[in-house]
């Protein structure tokens, strides 16, 4: 079998160690002790090959090989620098996309601007007045792999916790997931997954319901014989006004005792009503859920 009797390389261009050249090129010398072929120097354990290690940082990326007398060979090769391949952008490893949208929205109030009750010169409520208030709204835009647990138990809700979006903190209750769509499942560089948009509405004011604490009927208290003994009892009855009296129509404030404020069915000399006295009643009307770790908004 033939065997290398020497090997050599008489010429190297580029660093001595290889290092900081765009490219590396060698000659080899080759002596056998019997005669091969082309084919057998190119394949022999001993010789380069193409796409294998050259050196630390380089490959193998060109060989010729030449025959200059029966028994010896002169290689001519080079190395160049590992380029790997950039990995793939994963559609699933990308951040949520925020917008902000801003919209006003009219409702019904019973203040002007200052807080001032908007009442008629006979301290009577003045219905139908309603204002423009601000609210923003932030939109998500984020890919999932599939169909999200929070599907059914986050829609409508409020959230928790404190949540921050584009740098700015939303206290809790502040914002209302309204919208939620989810699109078709495309793969894209190996990944499958579905675009997803959410809206979330933010309120300042919360959207805890904030009701005034206002009606036609009050509580009175009215004695009650109870065991004997009479004692005085709160009960419900009609809130009356005018000569003679007669039960009012429209809802009128009440205090946190559940009677109807000083002054609201008497008033006296333009007295505006004493607003402290005025209650309101805070109702969670939507669900309250966690949104920070649940939600994709990062």
């Amino acid at each position: 079998m033939p065997r290398i009797l020497h090997y050599k390389i008489t010429q190297r261009s580029g660093q001595e160690n290889r290092s900081g050249s765009d490219q590396v090129s060698e000659t080899h010398i080759l002596a056998v002790d019997e005669a091969v072929t082309l084919a057998w120097i190119r394949n022999h354990p001993s010789t380069p090959k193409i796409g294998m290690p050259a050196a630390p940082g380089y490959w193998w990326d060109s060989f010729q090989v030449s025959q200059k007398a029966k028994l010896i060979f002169e290689l001519s090769v080079s190395a160049s620098p590992f380029t790997f391949d950039p990995i793939p952008d994963s559609p699933l490893a990308r951040r949520a996309e925020i917008s902000v949208d801003s919209e006003l929205v009219e409702e019904p109030t019973l203040f002007d601007a200052t807080g001032k009750p908007i009442m008629n010169r006979a301290g009577e409520w003045i219905q139908g007045v309603s204002r423009e208030r601000p609210l923003l709204t932030y939109l998500i835009e984020k890919n999932l792999a599939r169909d999200p647990a929070w599907l059914e138990t986050h829609l409508g809700a409020v959230n928790r916790d404190s949540v921050t979006l584009r740098g700015r903190v939303c206290p809790p209750n502040t914002l209302m997931l309204r919208r939620l769509s989810l699109g078709k499942y495309v793969t894209e560089n190996r990944d499958r997954f579905s675009p997803c948009s959410i809206a979330l509405h933010y309120d300042p004011l919360t959207w805890i319901r904030r009701i005034w604490n206002r009606g036609t009927i009050q509580l009175v208290k009215v004695p009650r014989v109870i065991n004997n003994q009479t004692r005085l009892v709160w009960v419900q009855a009609r809130i009356k006004s005018g000569s003679p009296p007669q039960n009012i129509e429209e809802p009128v404030p009440l205090d946190k005792r559940g009677q109807v404020i000083d002054g609201v069915l008497t008033p006296e000399n333009d007295t505006p009503v004493d607003v402290s006295k005025m209650v309101i009643l805070d109702f969670h009307v939507q669900p309250v859920q966690n949104f920070r770790g649940v939600l994709p908004l990062t």
